[in-house]
């Protein structure tokens, strides 16, 4: 299970496109901070996949944690 799975690809082409890792820092960057996508739509796979994990499990709790490190 991998919450990042439908941001992973984006991301890694971004990495496998560019020369240095300077390049691979500031196009990463500019993918997360664009301001025509806000936090909550980055987030929104998080969220879906720990809801859905939520409904099929038998615990009446969750943690959910996440990082975006």
């Amino acid at each position: 299970m991998n919450p990042l799975a439908s941001l992973a690809p984006s991301i890694k082409d971004l990495a496998s496109a560019q020369r240095s890792s300077f390049a691979t820092t500031q196009a990463v960057w500019r993918f997360l901070n664009n301001d025509k996508i806000s936090f909550s739509q980055l987030n929104q796979p998080i969220e879906q996949l720990a809801c859905e994990q939520i409904n099929s499990s038998q615990h009446r709790y969750a943690l959910i944690v996440h990082d975006w490190s």
